[in-house]
């Protein structure tokens, strides 16, 4: 028995253990799989802080603009009720589309796929789609942070925001059309 067997042997089960089932570590596929998953944690991630701060924008928006009730005023005011109500949409809308771009698939490492597409140019295409993402919910988080219980009354400032929450929502779908058409 030389000493070049047992080295490769060795190699051997090391390239069994770490590609035996379909997987290589240093592919560059595997590597923009990799760097897909986490941009959409990033983006999920930006997503569910703005939630957490639109959470605690409603309950200043109530403690500022929504009086107890009384007896001679039992209601709170419809129009108060009706923004704090949009807070609280906004906020399930957010946590929802975090929980899409979570959930987002990428295509497996499929042999037999392997020969119709071009797997390393799908997955750059949805690392760019996947990278607009994380744009926007940077914009949107940072224009969440600076909302306070009176910017939240002012009409073009929700508009914005409901403009800037309707694009990341029609990158997400365009995203996952990538994915529908091959």
């Amino acid at each position: 028995m030389s000493d070049a067997e047992p080295s490769h042997a060795l190699t051997r089960q090391l390239d069994l253990l770490l590609g035996g089932h379909g997987f290589n570590y240093y592919k560059v596929e595997n590597r923009a799989r990799a760097d897909d998953l986490l941009v959409r944690a990033r983006a999920a991630g930006a997503l569910s802080t703005a939630v957490g701060m639109l959470s605690a924008l409603h309950g200043a928006y109530r403690r500022h603009y929504i009086p107890p009730p009384s007896r001679e005023n039992p209601f709170p005011p419809a129009e108060e009720s009706r923004r704090a109500q949009e807070i609280l949409s906004l906020r399930d809308r957010l946590a929802n589309l975090a929980s899409l771009i979570r959930g987002m698939s990428a295509p497996t490492q499929d042999r037999i796929w392997r020969r119709f597409r071009q797997e390393l140019d799908l997955l750059e295409r949805l690392l760019h789609a996947d990278s607009l993402l994380i744009d926007y919910a940077d914009r949107v988080g940072e224009r969440i942070a600076m909302l306070t219980p009176e910017i939240w009354r002012d009409e073009p400032a929700r508009a914005e925001i409901e403009v800037m929450v309707s694009e990341m929502e029609r990158s997400a779908r365009d995203r996952q059309a990538l994915l529908q058409l091959l």
